[in-house]
């Protein structure tokens, strides 16, 4: 070799030298600032205000750079100390096994975005700043996780549990999830209830239909059009659950129905997790990963609804369906087929996967799926609602074709949606790509990290969902706040697993691909939460169109009191008119009807935020004429009684 090519390759050496000892010089150096930052703003809570407006004095600056120093010294014995154990161990040293340790500690890099999260209103103030924040905190965990998922499996020879055990122990923690998940949803639904928060449309509706309904008349309620709810919705399943209401005939027994159903759901997700990526563990990560989702609580938290209870038995229905158990998919097709009227629509989409996936007997179930949906959606719009069209519109119905205004111009219903979407799909595109809906997109897949994506044909059964949700105009139906998540999340919670399923078998050399994942996926699920959901408080989440209460101080207490005590003067079988903001509290009985409705009854409940419109005028008329006298005043409310008045005119023979 010339002495020129010997001087080159030794300058390669040192460069190659210098490059990787900066390296390992600067991964440190980052730890040492994530973490010295992050113990001074855990440690200086008070201060966060001005650290979020670059306002910290010089001493308080000072004091942060004392915690860096302190961080880079204590990172720096780390990895001096691990050295000095590995050359007693007579390992092998150098740089390269200094460089080994870093993805160990870049979880430590997650720290300041997380303390940025904690900036008071950030999630509404700062909405992409959120998700940025959000996005950063996960990639810092990225390459921990991929260094700790080499003693996954070390870990799980050393287990000094048998495989029945760990059975035993996996059950019991789902359930432990399930009875906290409905333990507080319960509480907070209950609670908001008691503070007002929820109305009687939706909740009094459905408390009347399940107080008619125990009472042996199906689906009816005074509050609805044509005194049955199938002028709106066809929900037969809550006829089915209506006995339980006699246990406990109030609004309340929905709220904790409600909470408890969904809270099922852990269960379900516990066993797609299990079986579509074999591992106890990750079905219990999954489980807490459905538990956690704020689309889950938004609609939990509103009210009830039918829609609501989608989420549990169409998650058990995925189960059944991709883990092959046929026999127990048929069965819970029916029970899903009597949630609601239009469920038969997605059910058509999940047919359609059976179809097309090329597993053995799925194309059977696909074509029995797709046939009985279509034969009970049109049985159920003929013969049981009062309309017969997509949209519910018609004479008596309750339609719902102004909830996609935007794709139907010319009031076409269903021809002017599909000449929209043939016609003039630039249009489409700009209805779908709302910032709103990018927004509810993140919310909804997010936590997941996209990996319906890699579903490959399952992908199919989240067309509906995408559907129903983007095309719509009305706010509501793209919003996490809200029950129509039903349709797509409990999809979206059933295909991720296998998605990562299908990543890890495309790449079986890297066998931490699913720990790497799943570890991301429950960090990205709780910040997520954490922001956007229920669980901890911020000022993102609504439950519907109101915030949630979680407790209620004194004041509001005695006001809950006072206003049981003036209900209480309202006897069981009484008939009432009800304004909105109160009525859900005395839909309990056999005939209660709103105020706007016109409607005689024996007494009329009245809170003056409501008094407006078509309610003023309707009691106006009714203290002109003399025919109610007040009964009694509490803060807002008012009672009403009728009565004969004085000096009636003759009837007319």
């Amino acid at each position: 070799m010339s002495e020129a090519g010997s001087r080159l390759k030794k300058l390669d050496a040192i460069t190659s030298a210098f490059v990787r000892f900066g390296i390992l010089a600067v991964w440190p150096t980052l730890v040492a600032i994530a973490l010295g930052a992050t113990l001074f703003a855990a440690t200086h809570a008070d201060l966060l205000p001005q650290m979020f407006d670059n306002k910290l004095t010089r001493e308080q600056r000072f004091v942060g750079l004392g915690y860096f120093a302190v961080s880079l010294v204590a990172v720096a014995a780390f990895y001096l100390v691990l050295l000095r154990y590995w050359r007693r161990a007579q390992r092998s040293l150098g740089i390269d096994r200094a460089l080994w340790l870093d993805p160990y500690l870049s979880f430590v890099l997650s720290g300041p975005p997380i303390v940025a999260l904690t900036e008071p209103k950030i999630e509404t103030a700062h909405l992409w700043l959120t998700w940025l924040y959000i996005a950063l905190a996960v990639l810092a965990w990225w390459p921990t996780f991929r260094a700790w998922s080499s003693h996954r499996t070390a870990l799980r020879q050393r287990s000094i549990l048998s495989a029945r055990q760990r059975d035993i122990l996996s059950v019991g923690i789902v359930l432990a999830l399930w009875v906290a998940y409905s333990y507080f949803f319960a509480k907070v639904a209950i609670t908001s209830h008691h503070a007002f928060r929820m109305r009687t449309m939706d909740l009094g509706v459905y408390d009347n239909l399940f107080f008619q309904s125990s009472h042996g008349r199906p689906l009816a309620c005074t509050l609805c059009r044509g005194g049955t709810h199938a002028s709106a919705h066809f929900d037969p399943l809550l006829v089915v659950l209506s006995p339980l209401y006699r246990l406990w005939p109030r609004a309340e027994f929905l709220l904790t129905l409600q909470a408890v159903w969904c809270g099922a759901g852990v269960v379900a997700a516990y066993l797609i997790g299990r079986s579509q990526l074999g591992s106890r563990a990750w079905g219990l990560i999954w489980a807490v990963v459905y538990a956690v989702h704020p689309a889950l609580h938004g609609a939990n938290l509103y009210e009830f609804h039918s829609l609501t209870l989608l989420f549990t038995p169409l998650l058990f229905a995925l189960y059944f369906l991709l883990s092959g158990k046929l026999r127990l998919y048929y069965v819970s097709l029916g029970a899903l087929l009597l949630v609601r009227e239009d469920v038969p629509l997605l059910m058509c989409f999940v047919g359609l996967f059976g179809v097309i996936s090329g597993e053995p007997g799925y194309k059977r179930a696909g074509w029995i799926t797709i046939l009985v949906s279509v034969v009970y959606f049109v049985v159920v719009k003929s013969v049981f609602m009062a309309a017969p069209g997509l949209f519910n519109q018609g004479a008596g119905a309750h339609g719902y074709a102004y909830y996609y205004e935007e794709m139907i111009p010319n009031k076409l219903g269903e021809l002017d949606m599909f000449t929209t979407l043939l016609t003039n799909p630039a249009f489409v595109v700009d209805l779908v790509t709302k910032e709103k809906k990018i927004h509810y997109l993140l919310v909804i897949f997010f936590p997941l990290l996209f990996l319906p994506a890699w579903s490959g044909r399952a992908r199919v059964m989240l067309l509906y969902g995408l559907t129903f949700i983007l095309l719509a105009s009305r706010t509501a139906v793209y919003s996490p706040h809200f029950q129509y998540s039903a349709v797509l999340l409990p999809v979206a919670i059933a295909l991720a697993p296998v998605g990562l399923r299908r990543l890890q078998e495309a790449r079986p050399k890297d066998a931490s691909l699913t720990t790497v994942l799943m570890g991301c996926v429950l960090v990205a699920s709780l910040l997520v939460s954490w922001k956007h959901g229920a669980i901890a408080e911020n000022t993102s989440f609504r439950g519907g169109f109101r915030s949630v209460a979680r407790s209620l101080n004194v004041d509001e207490q005695d006001r809950y009191d006072s206003f049981v005590e003036l209900i209480s003067q309202i006897e069981p079988d009484a008939s009432v008119s009800v304004t909105d903001r109160i009525g859900a509290h005395v839909t309990n009985r056999a005939k209660v009807h709103g105020l706007d409705q016109n409607i005689d009854t024996d007494y009329y409940l009245v809170e003056a935020h409501d008094l407006r419109g078509r309610n003023k005028r309707v009691l106006n008329k009714r203290q002109e004429e003399g025919t109610i006298e007040l009964v009694g005043r509490e803060r807002h409310w008012s009672l009403y009684r009728a009565v004969v008045p004085e000096f009636a005119p003759p009837k007319a023979e």
